[in-house]
């Protein structure tokens, strides 16, 4: 291990050395208008240098570009080369290329944080680990065992009521109390806010605990049972005034063991089938430890670069970006392998190649009456936190900025079908590409016509400016390590950049449009809620997302609980379970509802017919 942290060190110490390309020469000053239509003149080349880039973007030597690592640094410094080579220069008051900031990975253990049963150590990582919202500071004390850590005059319930947690280091299950098809018996749908961890941590806290050690219970929960989890998770509500911990089933065998109590299950049981606590002190079992945190930050950059316009509106600018980072080797995105390289080709590999192609497209036709910034952020799978940097440290004022163009996930063409977001954020969007689109092969549809969507023109939206995103539609290896290269149409992309070249030319010229937030109500979401511990295999068709009356499906995921059950490609999901759905959301947080192993009924509609199946829910991301 240390050794293979020398070598990604040494390895780190070459790569952020930063991006220095030097200042390029200035535009044409005359601007030559792009020929109408198609370029087929000019498509082999395309599509080749974008076969080209997406093949190295999403090679397994970049390792998933997850902010942080050397990979995501190579397809920086690539992308750099790129645009140094097609002439564009650095943004004004930039001497290269790069947006340099620093991101924040969460929090980390820190040497001091340990954990030991009497005078036995465990291993910090394997046996345990501290959660984020944990304070910071040594404990020790005889242990108890409270339940699951509620008090809850609304439910009746009290774990508390027969033990004294004072200056006691208090052992309790995650969940709340579970009926016996392993449902809360405190909510109809998911879990009361009783179950929450910062709850049971303020609790203990108030109890006058020394610290709180959580462990996962093993009834209704054996998929997750063995799992930590990451510190990097938030949580909201702050640093609660105890250390909190979370412990392996096998950690909590011993501190039961150690007092001859009974095991796990069988108190989780006692507790569940009669709906009352099960407290007890763990005579003769002391712990002591202590809990150490440190923020993790490292480097990151945006890549810019500014084609600067002619005339009277020069000073104004459109933005044209893409994300270049993905998940790397996983983690809590995935809905993978976790541990394997997810090479990210559609996400966002295609928008990043695309960039540069209508970066090089508007660098040969030469300035337009505005200037062009080209913005190739990072960060965005951890929350837009590059699009959010330029946003609050732009290389132009922001009332310059008079329009943001997103590409993310553009790769997947299907049928000659391009989606876009944001279109009704400025009234002459849409009749501008039902224009463009009568000189493209491309058909387009909007699947939201509100800012709001978790892209990187969101940031842009919030501030009012008009946004657009284009996206070629959701697939079945999305944030999983099958979004790999040959996988990308690439003809469909060279079309891509056509349309989305001709789309930002027009910006440049026309008259300024004001911000409607008229559509902004329903964000449009592509990725959902991570507590969602189930998942179906659906893959939903985005372009009937503004429907109300059920989720239409384009397919489903090989070897998904869907593909079992007989689910087909335009079957309408109305219903799962109990529970009703009409929109995405609604599928959304019924599975939520769900663990894995669940047998549910599934009611579609398929050409008009009702259709009932029957589907065993699996792990999310397994």
């Amino acid at each position: 291990m240390k050794f293979r942290l020398v070598i990604w060190a040494l390895l780190w110490s070459v790569l952020a050395l930063g991006i220095a390309c030097k200042p390029t020469p200035p535009a044409p000053e005359a601007p030559a208008p792009l020929a109408p239509g198609p370029l087929s003149a000019q498509r082999p080349a395309v599509v080749e240098r974008l076969e080209r880039a997406v093949h190295y973007l999403a090679s397994d030597e970049l390792a998933g570009r997850d902010v942080g690592t050397p990979g995501v640094e190579m397809a920086a410094r690539h992308i750099a080369a790129q645009i140094a080579d097609i002439g564009l220069q650095p943004p004004p008051g930039q001497a290269d290329y790069a947006q340099n900031f620093q991101i924040s990975l969460g929090r980390i253990m820190g040497e001091a944080t340990n954990l030991a049963i009497g005078d036995t150590p465990l291993e910090r990582g394997e046996d345990y680990i501290a959660l984020s919202f944990s304070a910071e500071r040594g404990f020790e004390g005889e242990v108890v065992f409270a339940g699951y850590g509620i008090r809850s005059e609304e439910h009746d319930y009290d774990d508390y009521a027969d033990i004294d947690a004072s200056g006691k280091v208090v052992l309790v299950l995650r969940y709340e109390p579970h009926d016996a098809e392993g449902r809360s018996r405190f909510a109809k749908r998911g879990s009361s806010r009783a179950a929450a961890l910062h709850a049971k941590a303020q609790t203990a806290a108030e109890q006058g605990a020394a610290g709180l050690l959580i462990v996962n219970p093993p009834e209704f929960h054996a998929s997750g049972e063995h799992e930590l989890i990451p510190l990097q998770r938030r949580f909201p509500g702050g640093t609660v005034d105890i250390p909190v911990l979370h412990i392996t089933p096998a950690t909590a065998a011993k501190l039961l063991a150690a007092a001859n109590a009974p095991d796990l299950i069988t108190l989780q049981r006692a507790i569940d089938t009669q709906a009352a606590p099960n407290s007890m002190a763990l005579d003769g079992v002391r712990v002591r430890g202590e809990v150490e945190l440190a923020e993790r930050k490292v480097p990151a950059r945006n890549v810019l670069a500014y084609l600067p316009g002619v005339g009277p509106l020069a000073r104004e600018v459109v933005v044209v970006g893409a994300h270049y980072d993905h998940i790397g080797l996983g983690g809590p995105a995935s809905l993978g392998q976790y541990g394997q390289i997810h090479n990210g080709a559609d996400d966002n590999a295609s928008g990043t190649a695309a960039l540069i192609e209508i970066a090089r497209k508007l660098r040969q036709a030469g300035p337009r009456e505005r200037s062009i910034v080209f913005a190739w952020f990072t960060g965005e799978e951890r929350g837009t936190l590059g699009s959010n940097h330029f946003i609050e440290n732009p290389p132009v004022p922001l009332d310059r900025i008079v329009a943001m163009v997103n590409l993310d996930m553009v790769g997947r063409v299907r049928d000659n079908k391009l989606y876009t977001m944001g279109d009704g954020t400025a009234e002459v969007f849409s009749s501008l590409l039902d224009e463009l689109a009568t000189k493209s092969p491309l058909s387009i549809q909007s699947i939201g016509r509100g800012g709001m969507g978790p892209s990187d023109h969101m940031p842009f939206a919030l501030r009012r400016i008009p946004v657009l995103m284009f996206f070629s539609g959701l697939h079945a290896d999305y944030h999983k390590p099958t979004d790999t290269a040959e996988k990308i149409n690439y003809e469909g992309l060279a079309d891509v950049v056509d349309l989305a070249t001709r789309f930002v030319e027009r910006m440049a010229s026309l008259p300024r449009q004001q911000y409607v937030d008229a559509h902004d109500a329903q964000p449009m979401m592509l990725r959902g809620p991570a507590e969602t511990r189930v998942t179906l295999g659906v893959v939903p068709d985005y372009a009937a997302a503004d429907a109300t009356d059920g989720v239409r499906i384009t397919g489903v995921v090989p070897g998904s609980p869907a593909e079992a059950a007989g689910l087909k490609d335009g079957d309408v999901v109305a219903q799962l379970g109990t529970i009703e759905v009409g929109t995405l959301q609604d599928l959304t947080a019924a599975l939520a509802e769900f663990k894995p192993g669940d047998k549910v009924i599934v009611i579609v509609r398929r050409n008009g017919e009702k259709v009932e199946l029957e589907a065993i829910l699996a792990a999310r991301g397994g």
